[in-house]
């Protein structure tokens, strides 16, 4: 398994109707002191976990997790660094691979990004420099190969054949960059927002997050989070964190942004970035960001305005950061991708906390060889603790 992987789905882009403009009055605006954080242990930040070794043989070997979306005890995984589409059963079972790359007719260039429709039960694998879809059935069987109209970077589907597609970039020649389908005819259309800061959105990360009360996009680094109802906007969050990435790197146009930013982030520690919604319904609002080095979570109470702010998941000293090279939310669920190579370099006395608090995990390490598939400890959100 490759080193220093950052997957840090917790960045994405807002939008607006094109033409249309809506007030603040729908914001809800929400100020987060890192600072005023609580410790929480991994035993009572989650109500249910499960360690998950991927196999490995011959054929399947991941070199970097990209995406990965649960569906029906499967786990469809994607590898950017060597174009592949992986298929494993919840329990980490190897069961097909998809590694369609090179020249000819249903070959692709390179695996840009995933998706997968569980109404038409079809595996969608896009080829951004084709501009083509690639689609399979959920057993990694090639079914037909279609010319789609731009660069994809997501797909979300909302159910009753309605689908929104988000493009990876701005480019005039390709239209706007948030596109929405109802029975695959074009209904509505988007340009990006504005930051509340005034920076200006020009990239697309993982745009899209879906709970029962709505669809909301957010961008890395943003202090707003926009929610929509399929074919309009309906106001978000604004999100007053301290201790953040100053406006005038956020403002840096694209080709300069991110270098800067991570320079800035390797000298400066304790610098608060990277909201992502996490919980969204008519109670609760829960967002996670990055501070310090840890992965740091807020709570907001609707209902009477009251908030807290919690760090972790701890097991016992050892942060669940000190042994991940990644982590990807879906829905209630954590897929954290645990990096044995971090865990080797451990004191030894973090070693011996992880043995004390979490045996099973310790043991599960301790076999662990680098050239092994990663391990996935997946974790449900346990909500009561907020």
């Amino acid at each position: 398994m490759k080193k220093n992987i950052c997957l840090l789905l917790i960045a994405a882009l807002m939008c607006s109707c094109a033409g249309q403009d809506h007030g603040k009055d729908d914001f809800i605006t929400i100020s987060i002191d890192p600072e005023d954080s609580q410790i929480v242990s991994i035993a009572d930040f989650f109500e249910k976990i499960a360690i998950v070794p991927l196999e490995t043989n011959d054929t399947i070997l991941i070199n970097a997790v990209y995406n990965i979306i649960p569906l029906n005890k499967c786990l469809y995984i994607l590898d950017r660094r060597s174009s592949s589409v992986f298929i494993f059963s919840d329990h980490g079972e190897a069961k097909a691979v998809i590694h369609d790359q090179g020249d000819g007719p249903n070959k692709y260039t390179n695996a840009s990004s995933i998706a997968v429709n569980e109404e038409k039960k079809e595996l969608y694998v896009m080829d951004n420099q084709l501009k083509k879809k690639f689609v399979y059935d959920l057993d990694g069987r090639l079914l037909r190969v279609d010319t789609i109209p731009y660069k994809i970077s997501q797909i979300l589907f909302l159910g009753e054949g309605r689908e929104v597609w988000a493009r990876s970039s701005i480019e005039p020649e390709d239209g706007y960059i948030m596109n929405c389908f109802k029975q695959d005819e074009l209904v509505a259309q988007y340009h990006p927002h504005h930051y509340e800061n005034g920076a200006t959105v020009s990239f697309w990360e993982s745009p899209f997050v879906l709970f029962e009360d709505g669809l909301y996009t957010h961008i890395m680094y943003n202090d707003t989070i926009y929610k929509y109802d399929f074919d309009h906007p309906k106001g978000g969050l604004v999100i007053n964190l301290g201790h953040v990435i100053p406006k005038e790197l956020i403002a840096l146009p694209m080709q300069s942004r991110e270098d800067e930013i991570f320079k800035y982030l390797r000298k400066n520690k304790k610098v608060a970035h990277s909201p992502y919604l996490y919980i969204s319904d008519e109670t609760k609002v829960g967002v996670s960001y990055q501070y310090d080095g840890y992965n740091c979570f807020y709570i907001y109470d609707r209902l009477n305005g009251e908030s807290c702010s919690l760090r972790g998941p701890h097991i016992g000293k050892v942060h669940i950061v000190d042994i991940l090279y990644g982590t990807i939310a879906c829905g209630d669920y954590f897929y954290y991708i645990l990096d044995p190579s971090k865990y080797q370099d451990l004191e030894t006395n973090k070693k011996s906390e992880i043995q004390s608090f979490y045996p099973e995990l310790f043991n599960t390490l301790e076999k662990a060889s680098i050239d092994d598939n990663p391990i996935l400890m997946v974790a449900k959100l346990n909500k009561k603790i907020f």
